[in-house]
């Protein structure tokens, strides 16, 4: 089975210590172009790859069958549509737009775009996930994430933790448990911290996103019966490992590299594993975020989510 040519939109840190390596580290992936607003980035990230200024002009030219958007949010949209403009099938990295109503018409695109939701590509989430579909509802998850932005080295600045992180944790916390959002209540959001709980058609899960500390992620869920389950990364041990082992690559890869084999096997086979987020996704995902921010707005009051499952995207 011949390589999916891919092309990656946005050449920032994440496409530099993750989505490039990860791509060259699969044989169903093949990296053929690479896009950027700063020329500079196209030959000090990915030497000797055809190089264009956006997504418009990659997928006029370039033959490319998959469009990776790694771009800050705000352009998100307009690069999944150029790919869709030209019938190429596209993973928009998260969070999956600036807005709810930008995720609304990205899902309408056709063929509507995957969504870059790797951690549920991380196997220790899923090993997460069919422990907890046996627990006893109500389920009550605690979801943690931590990076500092100034030791991630990013080349523009990233947006507000809400976004950043919250968008990740939005997914795993109806991901892992396989239950809706209904409502959101904030407790902080701001530049440095973004809290905000989640009532669940069975359950309850709060939600902390900090630019304040050092990378951590951390998920724990208790059912009504007291059985307990939970999955951490990062941490003070893991940070001294990461210095001692300076100039590998980075843990990134290997979800990221799992989800573009994934892509890439939906476009030669048909066949999508049930990981790879789509649009719709994307859309509830983006519903949560923009709920907590509207409810950040308001004091902190309750702000209800429609339950409805989403129509699926057309590919």
């Amino acid at each position: 089975m011949s390589a999916v040519r891919v092309g990656v939109v946005g050449l920032g840190r994440l496409s530099e210590v993750g989505y490039i390596p990860a791509l060259r580290a699969l044989d169903s992936a093949e990296l053929v172009a690479v896009a950027d607003v700063q020329e500079a980035r196209c030959a000090s990230v990915a030497p000797g790859v055809r190089a264009y200024p956006d997504a418009a002009a990659l997928v006029a030219d370039a033959d490319v069958e998959l469009v990776v958007v790694a771009t800050p949010p705000n352009a998100h949209l307009e690069a999944a549509r150029a790919a869709a403009t030209a019938g190429v099938a596209a993973l928009v990295e998260k969070p999956p737009a600036e807005s709810f109503a930008d995720a609304a018409a990205m899902a309408a695109l056709v063929p509507c775009p995957w969504m870059g939701l790797n951690r549920r590509f991380d196997p220790g989430v899923d090993r997460l996930r069919r422990r907890v579909a046996g627990f006893r509802l109500p389920v009550e998850v605690s979801l943690e994430m931590s990076i500092r932005p100034s030791e991630w080295g990013a080349v523009t600045a990233p947006p507000g933790p809400l976004l950043d992180l919250g968008a990740h944790l939005a997914d795993l916390a109806v991901w892992v448990t396989g239950r809706e959002s209904v409502a959101i209540r904030a407790y902080r959001v701001d530049e440095a911290v973004a809290r905000f709980e989640i009532v669940l058609d069975g359950g309850h899960a709060l939600v902390t996103g900090s630019h304040e500390k050092s990378w951590r992620e951390s998920v724990v869920v208790r059912d009504a019966a007291g059985a307990r389950a939970r999955l951490r990364h990062g941490g003070r041990t893991r940070r001294i490992a990461a210095r001692l082992s300076a100039g590998r690559r980075s843990p990134l890869v290997m979800t990221l590299a799992a989800q573009l084999a994934a892509a890439c096997a939906a476009i030669r086979t048909g066949a999508v594993d049930e990981r790879l987020a789509t649009a719709d996704d994307g859309v509830v995902v983006m519903g949560i975020v923009d709920a907590a921010a509207a409810s950040a707005r308001r004091d902190g009051a309750w702000v209800e989510l429609a339950v409805e499952g989403a129509a699926a995207c057309s590919r």
